[in-house]
């Protein structure tokens, strides 16, 4: 199923984001996947558009866990943040922001994604 939310992918690695821009394909419209390389393009983009989803990347130059606490500041939850990092798993888990572990845990991040999107789905209808 294809979902009308909006997602936020912000991944300095170009392979990366790629590959979830294609993976990210089935669950959102094309229109509404937004990639950000850095920190401050991913604050622009949150800005404009309102993301529903966030795929942060947990490592510098991103660094997706001040991005999360910024977006938990704005929304009151971490509903729809996901940290997808190499080692910051742990130190993101903390403080309650969901995290998957880079390449691994990918799958489970999306399936993740998915039960999020449904739920966001039945509320707005």
């Amino acid at each position: 199923m294809t979902y009308k939310a909006k997602v936020l992918v912000v991944e300095d690695e170009a392979l990366l984001q790629r590959l979830l821009r294609r993976q990210l394909a089935d669950l959102f419209l094309e229109e509404n996947i937004f990639i950000a390389s850095d920190y401050s393009s991913g604050l622009k983009i949150y800005e404009s558009q309102r993301p529903d989803v966030f795929i942060l990347d947990g490592e510098s130059p991103c660094n997706g866990i001040e991005f999360s606490q910024k977006i938990r500041e704005e929304r009151g939850s971490y509903d729809g943040v996901c940290i997808y990092t190499g080692t910051l798993v742990e130190e993101a888990e903390k403080q309650g922001i969901p995290a998957y572990l880079k390449p691994l845990e990918k799958d489970d991040m999306l399936a993740d994604i998915e039960i999020y999107l449904q739920k966001l789905e039945s509320e707005r209808t």
